[in-house]
């Protein structure tokens, strides 16, 4: 339908009911209602305390947790779709916090890994786009930390990366290529500084 402008054109108002579905889907797609609930129930726990009900409570979003992990505060959370299948954590592992999780694509921790606070592990990145736009197409890939490893304080962990079982990763690291197990690593970008 064809509605006249005051300056005499012409505009076509039957797009706009698409285009504003289009919209409010941008707006609300990413938007969790399971993992808000949870949040809210998490807020008013105090760091570093009822790590085993925030753990329960993390479940009810859908996390798959094992038995005696114990998340020690409120975890960023971002991701579209059904993240709820995508966080596994294995049996006794110790999660500090704060640290963000971006659920783009799987991310698995093993058992008895120990993550330290400020981590970040991020699936989602961008192809390289041209020049007048760099970011180019979305993508994700898993990230998996094999069972008994070390996360330290302010590791940033990039989509696609396997960190070995028994692997330590060094403060402040950024890991953007697989760590074999048992080796000491560091850096930015990390680099396997000695085995163990």
């Amino acid at each position: 339908m064809k509605r006249n402008t005051p300056n005499g054109a012409t505009r076509d108002n039957a797009g706009f009911p698409s285009r504003l579905a289009r919209l409010l889907v941008d707006e609300v797609g990413p938007l969790q209602p399971r993992l808000l609930l949870v949040h809210a129930l998490i807020s008013p726990l105090p760091t570093l305390a009822f790590l085993r009900l925030r753990t329960v409570i993390y479940r009810l979003a859908g996390f798959r947790i094992g038995s005696g992990a114990a998340i020690f505060g409120k975890l960023t959370i971002t991701g579209a779709g059904p993240i709820g299948r995508r966080l596994a954590i294995g049996r006794d592992t110790i999660i500090n916090a704060p640290n963000h999780f971006n659920l783009g694509a799987e991310i698995t921790l093993g058992c008895g890994v120990g993550i330290g606070p400020y981590c970040v592990f991020i699936t989602d990145s961008h192809k390289l786009g041209r020049p007048e736009f760099r970011a180019g197409d979305l993508f994700a890939a898993p990230i998996t930390v094999g069972d008994g490893a070390w996360l330290s304080t302010a590791v940033t962990v990039l989509p696609g990366v396997n960190i070995g079982a028994g692997a330590v990763i060094g403060a402040g690291a950024v890991v953007n290529r697989d760590v074999p197990p048992n080796v000491l690593a560091g850096g930015v970008p990390a680099k396997v500084i000695r085995e163990l």
